[in-house]
């Protein structure tokens, strides 16, 4: 699958997110010490019906540090600013492992 990648500014910091398909927007959240990479074949299944949405978060692959504790807080808002930042008002959302908890 065809990199679509690019950096969003999310919270101060830059964000890596790739995006694949089209349609209504589902957020695909990766595991903890994983990236985007890691799920080719669900992301390819999910594009042909739905635009998928797939940040690394932060201190992830392509996503730096950032300061202070890692937290689901953090990375919750960081996961809000990625859909304000691509006016996404809604999404659904799928999650693996540190994805789900999310």
């Amino acid at each position: 699958m065809a990199s679509s990648g690019r950096y969003l500014r999310v919270g101060g910091a830059r964000a890596y997110v790739e995006e694949h398909g089209e349609g209504e927007p589902l957020l695909l959240l990766h595991g903890g010490f994983e990236t985007v990479d890691m799920l080719p074949f669900l992301t390819q299944h999910l594009a042909k019906v739905r635009r998928v949405i797939a940040p690394e978060r932060r201190g992830h692959g392509r996503t730096a540090d950032q300061p202070g504790p890692t937290t689901y807080e953090a990375m919750t808002r960081d996961m809000l600013a990625v859909m304000d930042a691509l006016r996404i008002e809604a999404a659904d959302i799928v999650g693996y492992s540190d994805g789900a908890n999310i």
